[in-house]
């Protein structure tokens, strides 16, 4: 039973440690990303804290009990031996072996999480050195060429994008492996993009700067972003902006048409349904049903992945599905759909449900923004029976619950409500 539980808190903390590196490498890409919105990427900082903790909670426990063990209550009782060496937990010597071995795989993740983020960095710096802006430049546009739908995205992408420097997200290598230079210059070939001209550099430069523009000749600064703009434009000679021309990529009439046609798959590249529908596959499905809405399509694609996840008992996987399709109820305001989806999740999560038929409860946690959901829900509808509705959820589940589960996880969803409306 000792060793059980030893393995099993080993496992926790190899979990915990590896979620909380997923989080600090993608917390990276937002972070050098040409965006200036960080929120994101610190958010993610934050939560991979939060998941390195019980690695570090879960040792000082560990290190406790051998404390215990070795440091006795009362020296009168129980003394030590004549020449008998006391037990020092500080010294690298006494750690445990499991603490050691534990320490070492950490040491290896955060090697191997290194290396990988700097052989990213390496390969998006190098594609970005690749592109031949001289060549860009003396493009004329021709007969539209036609475009995958990562070209499409990558597009959308491109508009008010600034090429002094240019930065770009790293997913458009790393994970779409586009080559940069080929998609630009197919992009200018066919009329889709170009380089942008002062009124729209403008309006892409930061407040503070165009303040500095009118401060230097000698005009008001005070108004809104627009303002400031449209004043530059009417009072400042064109000979003084000649620097604000062609400094950003701009989309045309034919580039803003392409992206309006095809706006359902921006739906399908943002989080969580661009982890588990590729867009090609999104692309087929709107083919052979044009006129359904992105949400719903991503439901039918969804729904589909539910079957096949639960077949193989994948219920890691299956929760991931069911949140997805809660998240596409979301997105449509239907709230009363996604509610009863949102406790299935919670409950798969809280009894520790996984992938290949395993049940972990001990390994169990839950999503906060689940929570989170599930609290403004019940606040809008005050009404809700939550133990029953929780019942009715726990009866859609391809899953045996038992009624202890059944409390267990009310008690648990009652804990995380009142404490997500205490952080409130």
């Amino acid at each position: 039973m000792k060793d059980y539980k030893n393995t099993n808190r080993m496992i926790t903390r190899i979990f915990c440690a590896i979620m909380a590196f997923v989080f600090w490498i993608t917390a990276i890409a937002f972070l050098t990303a040409d965006t200036t919105d960080k929120t994101p990427g610190y958010v993610l900082v934050v939560l991979g804290m939060i998941c390195f903790l019980p690695v570090l909670l879960l040792r000082k426990k560990k290190d406790n009990r051998q404390n215990q063990k070795t440091v006795h209550p009362s020296p009168i009782k129980q003394p030590l031996a004549k020449n008998q060496p006391i037990h020092d937990i500080n010294k690298p010597s006494d750690i445990p072996t499991d603490s050691k071995r534990l320490q070492n795989d950490l040491a290896e993740l955060t090697r191997q999480a290194m290396e990988q983020s700097e052989l990213f960095a390496q390969k998006l710096r190098a594609e970005i050195d690749r592109i031949q802006w001289d060549i860009i430049q003396n493009i004329v546009p021709g007969e539209p060429e036609p475009l995958s739908e990562v070209e499409i995205l990558f597009l959308h992408y491109c508009d008010g994008h600034s090429i002094k420097p240019f930065q770009i997200a790293g997913y458009w290598v790393h994970d779409y492996e586009l080559d940069l230079n080929q998609v630009l210059q197919k992009l200018f070939r066919s009329g889709y993009l170009a380089f942008s001209d002062i009124p729209f550099a403008l309006s892409k430069t930061v407040v503070p700067e165009l303040k500095s523009i009118l401060s230097s000749h000698n005009l008001k600064v005070s108004g809104k972003k627009s303002e400031l703009v449209a004043r530059i434009l009417d009072s400042v000679p064109v000979q003084d902006l000649w620097s604000y021309n062609h400094t950003h990529l701009q989309l045309t009439e034919e580039g803003q048409r392409l992206v309006q046609e095809n706006a359902y798959l921006f739906f399908f590249c943002k989080a969580p349904v661009k982890y588990s529908i590729p867009i090609e596959e999104a692309a087929f499905e709107h083919s052979l049903y044009p006129d359904l809405p992105a949400p719903a399509l991503a439901r039918q694609i969804l729904t589909r992945q539910l079957k096949e996840r639960q077949d193989h008992k994948d219920w890691g996987l299956y929760r991931n599905a069911l949140s997805e399709i809660a998240f596409t109820y979301q997105k449509e305001q239907n709230d009363q759909q996604a509610f009863p989806l949102l406790l299935q999740v919670y409950l798969l999560d809280a009894l520790g449900f996984e992938n290949g038929g395993l049940r972990m409860p001990k390994l169990g946690f839950t999503s906060e923004s689940g929570v989170m959901d599930i609290a403004d829900y019940l606040d809008t509808r005050p009404k809700t029976n939550l133990k029953a509705s929780l019942q009715k959820a726990a009866g859609d589940l391809p899953v045996t619950l038992t009624p202890q589960d059944l409390q267990l996880a009310y008690s648990h969803l009652r804990r995380d409500i009142n404490e997500t409306k205490k952080q409130a």
